[in-house]
């Protein structure tokens, strides 16, 4: 996992809005039980891309892990507008 992470901020060193590399970077610091880096992260994601579904929910859940319930309804409420109806 050490290797992945030091990819991911190799490919953040290149482009400081590389979405993919900021989420990939938060996924395996989630992987790694560092929750608050990850957070990080997953904001920075969100920084580039306040849409991204994954970091919103990858987001929401470490704030779940972390017992931090209030806090997840502001991550998990900030859905796409443009999700398929119906879900």
């Amino acid at each position: 996992m050490d290797k992945a992470l030091q990819l991911y901020n190799e490919s953040i060193n290149q482009n400081l809005k590389d979405s993919k590399a900021w989420l990939g970077k938060a996924e395996a610091l989630n992987l790694l039980g560092k929750f608050n880096e990850s957070l990080i992260a997953y904001d920075k994601v969100l920084e580039i891309d306040s849409k991204s579904p994954d970091a919103l929910s990858g987001k929401g859940l470490i704030l779940f892990q972390m017992g931090r319930y209030k806090r997840i309804s502001g991550s998990f409420g900030q859905s796409p507008p443009d999700k398929p109806q119906g879900l």
